[in-house]
C-alpha cells in the first residue's frame, strides 16, 4: 500500500513559507499592532494592485465579506429577488437567509458546474445575482454584463483567486466581489480572513464603514456596523503567500491537466470541463461519475487505497431544509431531479506540492477500480 495520499498537503507550503511568516508574525508582536496596521493596508495594496481593481477592504472571512457585499447591496439597489447557484457552498447564501423581505431564486448548474446564467431572466429588473466561480472554474460572468441582465451583481471568488475568462481576472465583471481566505483556499491565511474588492468608491466607502462598527472615523459612527476586520497577524501570513501564489496557480493547472490526460479515457467518470478563454485554477479538482452510489463505491475503493477524497456537495442547496423554505423558485434546465444526495461528484486529491507519481497513483487506482464493475 502506498504511502497516503491526503486531499490538501497544508505542511508542505508551511515549511516552504515559514520562516517568512514568522519573521513578519515576530514584527506584528514586537510593535503590538494587531488591527488596522502595516500589515493589513500591504495587503489591501497589493491584492487590489494583482487583480486590477481600485479598492480592496480586508476582512475577518469570506462569509462576513458576503454579509458586508448583502448590505451594500440592500442600501443601492431595491430588487428583493437573489439568484444562487444550487451548486456551492451554503455560505454564499447565508446572509441572505434570515432576510424576511428576501426571495430566494435557485439556478440550475451548466456543463461547468457553475450558474447557468442563461437561465435568468431578463425582465426590467433582474435581482441581485450571485455567481460563484466553483472550484476555480470562471462561471460566466461575461454575459451579465450585457444589456440582457439587469441586476447587481456579487461575485463570489472564494475558491478562484487569480482564475481569468478572455485574460481577465475574474471579480472584476460585477459590481462587487468577495473572496475567502480559509487556510484550505489556493490563497490561504492561517486563520479565518477575507475580503471584499470593488473599483466603485462609495461601495468601498460603504463596506470599511460597515465593517468597522459604522464608522467613519473614530467614534463618528455613520450607520449600523459590525466587527469584520482582519487582524495583523492573518495579513502578514497572506502578504508572504501572495509572493508564491501565481506560481502555486501555475502548479495547480499542471496537475490538473495531468488528471485530465490521464483520466480522460476512463469512460465511468467525467473530468472537469474548460471553456474557451478560461483559465481554471482547480481549488478542486472534481470528477462526475453516473450516480452518487457510484460515486460512493469509488470514494470507499480510493480509502482502501490510502487515497483522500472529497465531496463538494453532496446536497444540493434548495434540497437544505431551511433554504427550500426561502426559495421560491428553482430555475431548471431539466437535466437532473433536484433530490438530497443527488451530487455524484468526488474531489480528488489536489495542491501545489502533489507530485507526478501520486496524480499518475490515483488515476491508477481509479482506473483499477473500473476494470472491477
Amino acid at each position: 500500500m502506498t504511502n497516503k495520499i491526503v486531499l490538501n498537503n497544508l505542511k508542505l507550503q508551511w515549511k516552504q513559507i515559514k520562516s517568512e511568516v514568522l519573521n513578519r508574525l515576530q514584527d506584528v508582536l514586537e510593535n503590538t499592532a494587531y488591527i488596522s496596521g502595516k500589515q493589513v493596508a500591504e495587503f489591501e495594496e497589493r491584492f487590489a494592485s494583482m487583480h486590477g481593481f481600485k479598492h480592496c477592504i480586508a476582512m475577518s472571512s469570506g462569509t462576513d465579506a458576503l454579509i458586508v457585499a448583502k448590505m451594500i447591496s440592500k442600501r443601492i439597489f431595491s430588487g428583493t429577488k437573489i439568484y444562487y447557484p444550487i451548486n456551492t457552498y451554503i455560505a454564499t447564501i447565508e446572509p441572505w437567509l434570515d432576510s424576511v423581505d428576501t426571495r430566494l431564486v435557485g439556478v440550475d448548474y451548466d456543463n461547468y458546474r457553475n450558474m447557468d446564467v442563461k437561465l435568468l431572466p431578463n425582465d426590467e429588473h433582474t435581482g441581485i445575482i450571485l455567481p460563484v466561480h466553483l472550484y476555480g472554474n470562471p462561471a460566466d460572468v461575461d454575459l451579465l454584463n450585457t444589456k440582457e441582465y439587469r441586476g447587481f451583481v456579487i461575485e463570489d471568488c472564494s475558491q478562484a483567486h487569480f482564475a481569468t475568462l478572455n485574460k481577465q481576472f475574474v471579480g472584476t465583471f460585477g459590481d462587487l466581489a468577495t473572496f475567502s481566505f480559509y487556510p484550505g483556499k489556493n490563497l490561504g491565511a492561517i486563520g479565518e480572513a477575507g475580503a471584499l474588492c470593488t473599483d466603485n468608491a462609495y461601495y468601498a466607502y460603504l463596506a470599511r464603514m460597515f465593517s468597522s462598527h459604522g464608522m467613519r472615523s473614530k467614534y463618528d459612527h455613520q450607520t449600523i456596523g459590525y466587527n469584520f476586520r482582519m487582524s495583523e497577524i492573518q495579513a502578514a501570513a497572506l502578504n508572504v503567500k501572495l509572493n508564491y501564489i501565481l506560481a502555486w496557480t501555475k502548479q495547480r493547472q499542471e496537475i490538473g491537466l495531468l488528471y485530465t490526460t490521464l483520466l480522460k479515457s476512463i469512460s465511468s467518470i467525467k473530468c472537469p470541463l474548460v471553456k474557451e478563454n478560461r483559465e481554471h485554477v482547480y481549488h478542486q479538482y472534481v470528477i462526475d461519475l453516473t450516480s452518487a452510489q457510484r460515486r460512493d463505491e469509488l470514494q470507499d475503493y480510493l480509502k482502501e487505497h490510502n487515497v483522500d477524497t472529497g465531496i463538494h456537495y453532496p446536497t444540493l442547496l434548495p434540497a437544505h431544509k431551511h433554504v427550500k423554505r426561502m426559495t421560491e423558485a428553482v430555475l431548471s434546465n431539466n437535466k437532473r431531479p433536484f433530490i438530497e444526495n443527488s451530487n455524484p461528484i468526488l474531489s480528488l486529491p489536489i495542491y501545489p506540492d502533489l507530485t507526478q507519481r501520486e496524480v499518475e497513483t490515483v488515476a491508477s487506482y481509479i482506473g483499477d477500480w473500473e476494470s472491477t464493475l
